[in-house]
């Protein structure tokens, strides 16, 4: 993602005293093809942010950042990224946000294959197959055996007319996280679902009105499930 102003960010910091980080992984398109084909498999994009954190978490910033309110919010690709760390590592994140992510790699590719393949493989390629399979969210997800083992509390956003990923792929996912948790003697934390009825996939083109309860869902779902506090001058 290149540098960008987003309303969220700032009010995050101003209104919470936080600190907002971005993580650059590798595989992404927005710096041209070559940063892009530095994932030769998409995997390293996932291991780039799983390091990413354990750097926030070290004793580099012990006196900057609180291990235990670290929270993230992923779009579109960066929802994916998410969802695969927190299948391989649930205690990376207090709280995320995923928003019109394509977390059913093998059954939406098909459908939109055009729009996917330069960055995550062609289904019709074994090797590509394989190796979409070896991560693909909805397909690593599993019940909680332990308080330690649970997932992160979630909020899942998702663009009904999304043009690019399946309003369907946001539904499965919380369906399927549910569904796990229910069948579990070990309960999993909450999973929320908020969707957005007007504009499509980059959801600052739905309306005003919209936009701004989704932003402001975003903050009210953080600062729940961090125990935030709105700083003293906002008190």
């Amino acid at each position: 993602m290149l540098p960008q102003f987003k309303l969220i960010y700032l009010l995050f910091i101003e209104l919470f005293n936080a600190i907002v980080v971005i993580i650059y992984i590798r595989g992404g398109g927005e710096l041209g093809d070559d940063w892009l084909l530095k994932s030769s498999e998409m995997e390293t994009s996932f291991s780039d942010l799983i390091v990413g954190v354990e750097y926030l978490k070290s004793k580099a910033y012990k006196d900057l950042i609180d291990a235990r309110k670290i929270a993230f919010l992923g779009i579109s690709h960066g929802g994916v990224a998410g969802s695969v760390a927190i299948n391989k590592r649930r205690d990376l994140f207090r709280a995320v946000i995923f928003q019109n992510a394509n977390v059913d790699l093998i059954h939406d590719l098909p459908t939109k294959g055009h729009l996917w393949a330069k960055q995550y493989g062609n289904l019709n390629k074994k090797e590509d197959y394989d190796n979409i399979k070896r991560y693909a969210p909805l397909l690593h997800i599993t019940e909680p055996k332990s308080p330690e083992d649970a997932y992160p509390i979630t909020l899942v956003v998702a663009s009904r007319y999304d043009e690019v990923v399946d309003f369907a792929n946001s539904l499965k996912y919380v369906a399927l996280r549910r569904a796990h948790s229910n069948k579990s003697i070990q309960k999993d934390k909450p999973i929320l679902l908020k969707v957005i009825n007007s504009g499509g996939h980059h959801y600052e083109s739905a309306e005003k009105r919209e936009l701004f309860d989704t932003i402001f869902a975003k903050l009210e779902f953080l600062a729940q499930a961090m125990d935030l506090k709105f700083d003293t001058k906002y008190q």
